[in-house]
């Protein structure tokens, strides 16, 4: 596991309560540094963000929870007593490579890529 993912956040839990926490600020490049390089808040954060939308979406409360080792897939989502799974994934802008952005980050070179 994760020494910067609470521990609660490997069992089922409100999806509000890992938005927050993958939110520590409203300045977006504080959020940025947070959660760099660090997979897991990435996942949770979106598995969060789903869970948000789809809960405005549904009448039964939704919730989630990572998993805490490699896997099939990421995070789960409940939707009533049905257990949904999701893999987490990025597509990237043709020509773009997320290793060569990690290597430059190391060596303390950054791109900004407007969204």
């Amino acid at each position: 596991m994760d020494n910067y993912v609470p521990e609660r956040f490997y069992q089922f839990c409100d999806p509000v309560e890992v938005y927050e926490y993958t939110r520590p600020s409203d300045d977006a490049l504080i959020n940025a540094d947070f959660m760099l390089n660090k997979k897991k808040l990435i996942e949770a954060a979106a598995g969060a963000r789903l869970a948000l939308c789809m809960d405005a979406l549904y009448d039964k409360k939704i919730q989630m929870r990572l998993l805490p080792d490699q896997s099939d897939h990421d995070f789960d989502l409940t939707h009533g007593n049905e257990i949904m799974r999701f893999q987490f994934t990025e597509r990237l802008e043709e020509g773009r490579y997320r290793d060569a952005e990690y290597k430059n980050q190391q060596q303390g070179k950054m791109v900004p890529r407007p969204y």
